[in-house]
């Protein structure tokens, strides 16, 4: 099974035009749908603001970095559609650090609030917090105003849930393409090449010759399941790595759960091409099946389009799509970092399709090797 299984990967890494689907074509899709979707809409941002900071201290300077990190767009002048204006006395800094009070002062638009001043009142409830603590810390430990910054950055052992209504953050950029074409390329491409290269070796008898060596019936097939699901994960590797180091699409190294989730859906569609070949048996119109079956499942799961944008239906249809499923996996780690807790349905998912497809898998190669 190992010689065999090494034998399919050299002859794959050998295909240039092959590699360049896997690999090349991936990145370029994913780079200009990146650049289209941040162009029309730019990353997200949680709205405008203004903040008009007339402190000659440094807290004035840490709340405009803190509602920056928050993904505001933060102005310095007063901005008519802004979700909320924000002035901030000179005497903040000082009043706070000598342990009197001072307030800033916030205005709403008249016109009713929103999901983004909601936001704003979560946030500035958490900035609040957090200075109040770093400000105590600096009178009892005697320490210079300066450091306030360092003080204000040290992590904090207490929390405020972030919760404004329904809202939910909806991927945009690169954040968005990267996932979706990982998804779209690794289905397809497993079902284009894993398929068209079994039914040519089952149509040229290069199957038959090598039961005929000294490797079991489960061996080939157990190599040739392998063999395609290394292609997926090979694949969703490069788009990954590529998407961490130049576009700061972080997804890989958010959770380690995502690698053996992107195995499970890669084992899937793995079984599915294997499927294909013993079900379609012209090689050309694999191809043909192969898209036609990958795009719809592909817009149907969200990799065209953030699926937190779709009526409510559409969105629990799509989670019992293969990519679907996954794709749910990504809008979880786009919002914050998961644990086993988070993906265990989508795993058990990706599990009871991955069994399902590959005994069917089995069962039709195993007729056809007869």
């Amino acid at each position: 099974m190992k010689i065999l299984l090494a034998f399919h990967i050299k002859n794959f890494l050998k295909a240039k035009e092959t590699m360049i689907w896997v690999i090349v074509m991936p990145l370029v899709f994913a780079v200009f749908f990146g650049l289209v979707f941040r162009s029309s809409g730019g990353n997200h941002t949680e709205g405008l603001i203004s903040i008009l900071n007339h402190d000659s201290g440094p807290i004035g300077e840490e709340l405009v970095n803190f509602m920056k990190k928050k993904n505001f767009d933060v102005r310095n002048a007063v901005v008519p559609n802004a979700a909320a204006t924000i002035e901030i006395p000179e005497t903040f800094s000082s009043g706070y650090l000598s342990g009197a009070s001072p307030e800033i002062r916030v205005t709403f638009p008249a016109k009713g609030g929103n999901n983004h001043q909601a936001q704003v009142k979560v946030y500035l409830a958490q900035f609040t917090l957090q200075m109040i603590k770093s400000a105590i810390w600096i009178r009892e430990h005697k320490l210079n105003p300066d450091d306030f910054h360092a003080v204000f950055s040290r992590p904090s052992k207490i929390s405020l849930k972030e919760t404004a209504g329904e809202r939910k953050q909806i991927p945009s950029g690169f954040s968005l393409s990267f996932p979706g074409n990982l998804i779209m390329f690794v289905m397809m491409n497993i079902l284009i090449y894993g398929g068209i290269s079994l039914r040519q070796d089952m149509e040229s008898g290069i199957t038959r010759r090598t039961l005929v060596a000294p490797i079991s019936k489960s061996g080939f097939i157990t190599a040739s399941i392998l063999f395609r699901t290394i292609i997926g994960v090979f694949q969703a590797l490069i788009i990954l790595i590529a998407g961490q180091l130049f576009f700061h699409v972080n997804y890989l190294t958010t959770s380690i759960w995502l690698l053996p989730l992107i195995t499970l859906f890669s084992l899937a569609i793995a079984s599915l091409s294997m499927l294909l070949a013993t079900t379609v048996r012209n090689p050309d119109r694999i191809a043909t099946a192969a898209i036609i079956l990958t795009l719809p499942l592909a817009a149907l799961g969200g990799c065209w389009w953030p699926l937190e944008i779709v009526p409510k239906l559409w969105q629990k249809i799509a989670w019992y799509l293969p990519t679907g499923n996954i794709r749910d996996v990504f809008s979880k780690l786009f919002i914050h970092e998961i644990a086993f807790r988070d993906i265990a349905p989508n795993a058990a998912y990706l599990i009871v399709l991955s069994v399902i497809l590959t005994v069917a898998a089995v069962h039709r190669l195993k007729q056809n090797m007869t």
